[in-house]
């Protein structure tokens, strides 16, 4: 996916940080955020792969080698100075896949335990994996200007809009994406036994959410 970096187009209270495309070197990093924001899904789904090593760590190889989607090019950054301040972590929903490392390693029982939060997506939309902003830089506009880059991507790529998903316990995210514009598409039922997050098991599951351009549902 050939992505084209422009300034968002509302920058007024999100100033003091340049965007660039990922690269290689950042995996690491990469795969502790986005394991930050799926809130104990990346270690439950990848975790156990590979003696010694974390779902995070599992995860930085899989950015590492440039799997699937998971590929530094669908990651944009935002930092300030050397320091990273926000991500955006997005591609075609049509390519929302589980990475075949897991598909080799991981028993079926795990897969279809996960498949249904692992493979949610909606149709013709850019899939925003992971959006995220680094505390100190919340309530700046800095996640509304990523969310711009998003939908600058979907209609780089001729797509209706973009979309996410998002745990039913994360109350802020899910007010953020609501004065954002996204409704939601659909309510995912929480895995049996249920994924442990950071706050808690998420009991409650999750929900797709949907944000359209006009005309374009």
């Amino acid at each position: 996916m050939v992505i084209h970096l422009g300034r968002p187009r509302n920058t007024m209270n999100a100033e003091g940080f340049a965007l660039r495309r990922a690269a290689p070197a950042d995996a690491g990093t990469i795969a502790a955020i986005v394991t930050e924001v799926a809130d104990g899904l990346v270690e439950e789904f990848l975790g156990g792969i590979k003696p010694a090593l974390g779902g995070s760590d599992i995860l930085a190889l899989v950015f590492g080698r440039g799997e699937g989607v998971y590929h530094t090019e669908n990651v944009v950054l935002a930092e300030n100075n050397g320091e990273i301040l926000g991500l955006l972590f997005a591609y075609p929903s049509a390519r929302q896949e589980v990475p075949d490392l897991a598909r080799h390693y991981l028993p079926s029982a795990r897969l279809r335990r996960l498949g249904d939060i692992l493979t949610a997506s909606v149709p013709e939309t850019l899939w925003i994996n992971t959006l995220w902003v680094a505390e100190n830089s919340r309530n700046l506009g800095l996640g509304g200007c990523l969310l711009e880059v998003a939908e600058d991507w979907a209609e780089q790529k001729a797509l209706k809009g973009v979309s996410l998903y998002a745990w039913a316990a994360a109350r802020k995210a899910l007010a953020f994406y609501e004065h954002s514009g996204f409704s939601v598409a659909r309510e995912v039922p929480a895995a049996d036994p249920p994924v442990q997050g950071q706050g808690g098991p998420h009991s409650q599951g999750g929900f797709i959410l949907a944000k359209f351009r006009n005309n374009s549902k």
